[in-house]
């Protein structure tokens, strides 16, 4: 398959000169990337508040653990598994009509679900296949939306717009949870999954706006599987992106799995208080808001050594979580946690993206995504069982560390291929 060429809408580069609030919000200064940022931002508040209302009506009508544990699954396991097959599809055709198509679709079964909901003919069931069919869409959306924003922006801004992409998503989850408990309070669920609904016709519109060539490609004569096993060789031979997917799967898997624990935990802090928890939850969005903004503005030479040194900056602050559970400690580290692992995905999306060239870039963010939504809810799983056997406090520290000493490892490995590099040259 190979690409037309044509140029690509591209901005001065935030890493170099300027002021602080000009290499922070670069990538602001093109109009398709504002149309894109404003209506994916929106839809978001929409997604969150509506995953907080489905998991409150599973747990009103069943009371059980088991239906919020299947509901969960349902969400993130089948972006896994679409993710894979749609890096090829993104790869081939072009991604603002596709992305727009699949706005359309989710804003569908966001409005059946509502329908449901609002004539009481909702079931558990139902949440669990709507949850699993807005997951497998979310799957096929995310490497067509991550493989897009280069076309939007250029590859000087890239990194810049993957940072900015964070707070996109992370203040949402500050707003959308915060604006769908009120909402469940004075009126009950069925406002809620409306407005998630209605939350579509931001991106709708926004897509429409966009004007960014339309992106041709030639007739492929590769099948689906040739495409997506030509992404993994392509990984396979490229180091630096296969280190970055490591620390991906283990910071998942070991690290921000522990936020499936907070519950948990919460009642250690103060038993009995959903409050604690709540305020918990708000402040590792607070947290990864701000560490999307440092990295927006940051310039970064040396992107390993800053993935594995935030990395390190989590695992110690899950490690203070897990040794020194007091109130005022947790929600600090609590923060510094979301700052660290917001910087790292940051960090590692935009270097693994400008590392690859553009023609098989949807196959690989493909790939970024599977490791995410596979790592994430087996990390779940297995910290769940290690914390019903031991203590939440022992699960805490047994991930931290396996997370420090994996980014301490990858950092003296890194340093050591710098210093021989050095000699080679001189």
């Amino acid at each position: 398959m190979t690409e037309a060429p044509r140029e690509t809408p591209s901005i001065p580069d935030p890493e170099g000169e300027g002021t602080w609030a000009q290499r922070t919000f670069a990538a602001f200064g093109n109009r398709d990337y504002r149309w894109f940022f404003g209506g994916m931002a929106v839809s978001s508040v929409g997604t969150w508040a509506r995953t907080t209302a489905q998991l409150w009506l599973v747990w009103r009508m069943t009371g059980s653990e088991t239906w919020l544990a299947w509901v969960s699954a349902a969400s993130l396991l089948p972006i896994a598994l679409a993710s894979v097959p749609a890096g090829a599809f993104a790869d081939r055709y072009d991604r603002r009509r596709v992305l727009l198509m699949l706005q359309w679709a989710m804003m569908a079964v966001s409005s059946a679900l509502a329908v449901l909901v609002a004539t009481g003919e909702a079931r558990p069931g139902h949440l669990v296949a709507a949850a699993a069919v807005l997951g497998a869409l979310r799957g096929v959306e995310m490497p067509f939306r991550q493989s897009f924003v280069v076309e939007i922006v250029g590859r000087g801004t890239l990194r810049n717009a993957v940072a900015l992409n964070s707070i996109m998503f992370n203040l949402p989850l500050i707003l959308g949870p915060a604006l769908a408990g009120e909402i469940l309070a004075a009126a009950g669920p069925t406002p809620v999954f409306f407005l998630d609904a209605l939350s579509y016709v931001a991106p709708i519109v926004g897509f429409l706006r966009i004007r960014t060539p339309r992106r041709t490609t030639a007739a492929s004569r590769e099948t689906v599987l040739a495409q997506i096993l030509a992404g993994v060789r392509h990984l396979h031979g490229h180091r630096p992106a296969k280190t970055l997917l490591g620390l991906l799967a283990t910071a998942m898997f070991f690290g921000w799995s522990y936020a499936s624990l907070l519950p948990a935990y919460a009642d250690l802090l103060a038993p009995g208080d959903p409050a604690v928890y709540g305020r918990l939850f708000s402040v590792g969005g607070v947290g990864a808001v701000l560490g999307a903004v440092w990295i927006a503005g940051r310039h970064t030479a040396n992107p390993v050594r800053l993935v594995t040194a935030v990395l390190v900056g989590f695992a110690l602050s899950l490690l203070a979580m897990g040794l020194w559970p007091g109130m005022a400690l947790a929600f600090t580290a609590r923060a510094a946690a979301g700052f660290c692992m917001i910087a790292f995905f940051a960090t590692a999306n935009s270097t693994i993206q400008l590392s690859v060239p553009d023609d098989i870039r949807g196959r690989v963010m493909a790939l970024w995504t599977f490791v995410f939504g596979t790592s994430l809810p087996l990390g779940q799983q297995a910290m769940g069982a290690l914390a019903h056997r031991t203590s939440v406090r022992t699960t805490f520290v047994a991930g931290a560390c396996v997370v420090l000493a994996t980014a301490l490892l990858v950092a003296a490995l890194h340093g050591l291929e710098d210093r021989q590099r050095s000699r080679s040259t001189t």
